[in-house]
């Protein structure tokens, strides 16, 4: 005979169930009150569910303390318990009614029963038999854990071989301690699957484990609707009885079930858990099932109109309003913004929300004695109604040609002047869309030569020696970047001015790839990193650029802004004139876009730098390089070794000035025609020819360069306010090679 105390949550109950001759204290399905509360739940004489205040003498109590309301409470020692109680199948069906009826929680009513009686400190505990027929020779069995606390150390300790069964698959149970359930709760296990199902034939111990839970998760992944589907269809396939009585002058359907699972049949209360659906739940498919068929089952309301629901003239009454309110304030829009809208927006204010707009519309309802809608309904209405109408954004680097035109179009005071303001500005926005288009074009365009001719990227190329005809570069100037530059930066360092870093971007679309000049204080041309946005500068930019980063094409595109001091002004135009003439490229076209719409991808890898270097330390350039370097695979850091030209020195006796150059967005240097500029105000106009060559074009060579020029520098001022205001910020292996001691202080130190 096999020795081992039981500490399962199951047992727990179970012996909370009987009294001391091993009888349920009360019949769940009986009319009796006593023992069981209203709502089914199992208490004692002395409140120890938690239905009221503990006894005085609790730990005096024996564990089988409990009675049916009114009598004595039972006592019963580890001695006279003996063999376990054989439950006869009505007991046991009645126990599992109650628990899968009512859904008593097992774990829960043992759990707080143990924590009102906790076992006395010098409790003994016995070892108590268990029948030999208690665990069948082939069930599975697992180990289960013993607190190290239950059995003194130097005890000798046995594996407890517990059958998987003895617990119901749909339970949630805790592990009881075994100190606590051994000292408290001798009893012998319940035989196993006893509540398992709630059956006598322990219907589920005829499946494996891993089957059950396997098929849980494939009905608990189904929709409802699919899940009723296959329940229904199940119902079907065990249906095999139908009747129909009259009672109380109606007709009654009975439909009964032989349910089964994988071809074994099982209980009621197998089949409900196996497929994961309530007794309630159950029925009501059932109910469903016999009146209408295997049809989806749709909820009682589907069809129905509320009777709070907004009337078609309550709707109409807030698209007029809408409608009205977006003519008085709102902003045409010329065209759509995307390629996906068909309608151009008109922009509100953008000091409105919904909800003043919303409290306009309640104040007019309410003026007209007339119900108003929701907020939430009205934004409903709005958005599917008047998509178009939005609000604008507050934003920053907007046209200011833009602005001019919607400031025209909301202070015109009559219809014709209006027409006028909207009809300039429509003009002004498709123009701008126009150069947009041709932008994207000409990236299509060499994106498509350069994967079908040059495949691999590996520069430098020798200039115009690559069967190039489209490639496309945009270039720009980023905002200034400072050193040092912390992610978590202190107050005071706000208020200072730091090393100044500009950086320069030469993007190549059709890759695309970006080289990105850092040019620090101490190496622009002029002093304290002044003059290193000006024409000599991104000359001198662009022309190291084609020498060592360039795919060494005949033929190119140039993308920039609009800004006259850097990019659009006589010496960069020279500059790509004598390019043309020398030989360097066989044709260059200068494209400009309207100003304020000029966003392109250089700004865009402009911005994953931003990104990097805003959560990244930074103390020197180096650390500034690697930033650029890492922030995507597109971008690459150039530091310093540019040389300066002076290209506008250089063309003065070889070129002249285009007349109007600022009213211009294309220009175009072929050699063919050297020394002759087509230019064109934008990309629909008329071309018109402009000789800007002042000298014989054999005079001019690409090996015959202007004269180079130094760099700034840092001057001494500088050199004391960044050794004294910003040092203090910079760690210390890095604060020689950013603020470097000035020579006055460095001589000083010296001769200390």
């Amino acid at each position: 005979m096999a020795f081992r105390p039981c500490y399962t949550a199951d047992a727990v109950l179970n012996l909370l169930l009987q009294d001391a001759d091993g009888q349920y204290l009360a019949d769940p399905a009986s009319d009796d009150t006593s023992g069981s509360s209203s709502d089914g739940e199992i208490y004692s004489d002395d409140e120890s569910l938690g239905r009221g205040a503990e006894t005085a003498d609790h730990a005096a109590l024996p564990p089988a303390s409990l009675s049916v309301a009114g009598e004595a409470p039972a006592t019963t020692s580890v001695a006279e318990v003996g063999e376990p109680q054989q439950e006869s199948d009505d007991d046991v069906d009645v126990l599992a009614t109650a628990f899968w009826e009512r859904e008593v929680d097992t774990a829960e009513v043992a759990a707080n029963y143990i924590f009102r009686h906790p076992p006395p400190l010098d409790a003994d505990v016995e070892e108590m038999p268990v029948a030999a027929d208690a665990t069948p020779a082939d069930a599975d069995l697992e180990v289960m854990p013993v607190a190290a606390a239950a059995t003194p150390a130097d005890a000798d300790l046995e594996v407890m071989p517990v059958a998987a069964a003895a617990t119901p698959a749909d339970a949630d149970l805790e592990v009881m301690p075994v100190a606590v359930a051994a000292a408290h709760f001798p009893v012998a296990v319940p035989a196993c699957g006893a509540v398992g199902c709630g059956c006598s034939k322990k219907c589920l111990t005829m499946f494996d484990a891993k089957d059950i839970e396997s098929y849980r998760l494939a009905i608990l992944s189904l929709e409802k609707s699919e899940k009723d589907m296959l329940l229904m269809g199940l119902l079907i396939s065990v249906q095999y009885a139908a009747t129909e009585t009259t009672s109380r002058g109606g007709k009654r359907k009975h439909a009964y079930f032989d349910y089964c699972h994988q071809g074994e049949p099982v209980c009621a209360g197998a089949f409900r858990y196996l497929n994961n659906i309530g007794n309630s739940a159950l029925k009501n498919l059932k109910r469903h099932l016999a009146d209408n068929g295997p049809v989806p089952r749709r909820h009682g309301n589907t069809g129905r109109k509320p009777h709070h629901a907004l009337t078609f003239e309550h709707v109409k009454l807030i698209a007029d309003f809408i409608k009205g309110y977006a003519a008085e304030f709102g902003l045409p829009h010329p065209a759509p913004l995307h390629g996906r809208a068909n309608q151009p927006p008109v922009f509100l204010p953008a000091s409105e929300t919904f909800k003043s707009v919303h409290g306009m519309y309640k104040t007019l309802c309410t003026e007209k004695d007339v119900r108003h809608a929701g907020i939430s309904a009205f934004r409903s209405i709005w958005r599917s109604c008047f998509p178009q109408v939005k609000f604008m954004t507050a934003r920053t680097d907007v046209c200011s040609h833009c602005e001019d035109h919607r400031h025209a179009v909301s202070a015109a005071l009559s219809e014709a002047d209006k027409t006028r303001a909207l009809e300039s500005y429509t003009a002004h926005v498709h123009g701008a869309q126009r150069e947009r288009q041709e932008y994207r074009q000409a990236t299509e365009r060499a994106r498509d030569e350069l994967t079908t001719n040059q495949p691999a990227f590996a520069p430098p190329y020798t200039p115009c020696t690559q069967p190039l005809r489209c490639v496309h570069y945009t270039f720009d100037f980023a905002q200034q970047v400072t050193l040092p530059h912390m992610a978590r930066q202190p107050g005071p360092l706000y208020f200072k001015t730091p090393r100044k870093v500009q950086l320069f971007g030469v993007c190549s679309e059709a890759i695309p790839r970006q080289v990105n000049y850092l040019l620090d204080e101490t190496q622009t041309i002029g002093v304290n990193g002044t003059k290193s946005h000006g024409a000599n500068c991104v000359a001198s930019l662009l022309h190291d650029f084609f020498e060592h980063h360039g795919h060494g094409e005949e033929e190119c595109i140039l993308h920039a802004d609009n800004c006259a001091g850097q990019n659009k002004n006589r010496t960069v135009i020279n500059y790509l004139a004598w390019r043309v003439i020398v030989g360097l490229h066989r044709k260059i076209t200068l494209r400009f876009m309207i100003t304020g719409h000029t966003r392109c991808l250089v700004d865009g890898c402009f911005g994953l730098i931003k990104q990097k270097y805003r959560k990244s330390d930074t103390y020197t350039q180096a650390q500034l390089t690697a930033v650029v370097n890492q922030s995507a695979h597109c971008n690459t850091a150039e530091a310093g070794g540019v040389t300066w030209y002076a290209w506008d020195t250089f063309f003065d006796q070889c070129f002249k000035k285009i007349k109007g150059i600022s009213t211009f967005h294309h220009f175009v240097f072929d050699s063919g025609t050297p020394g002759t500029v087509v230019v064109k105000e934008l990309v629909d106009s008329e071309p018109s020819n402009v000789s800007i060559l002042n000298c014989d074009p054999s005079t001019l060579s690409s090996e015959s360069l202007p004269s180079t020029l130094a760099s700034g520098g840092l001057t001494e001022e500088r050199k004391k306010y960044l050794y004294k205001e910003i040092r203090p910020f910079v760690i210390d292996p890095y604060k020689d090679d950013l603020c470097p001691p000035p020579p006055s202080s460095a001589a000083a130190g010296a001769a200390e």
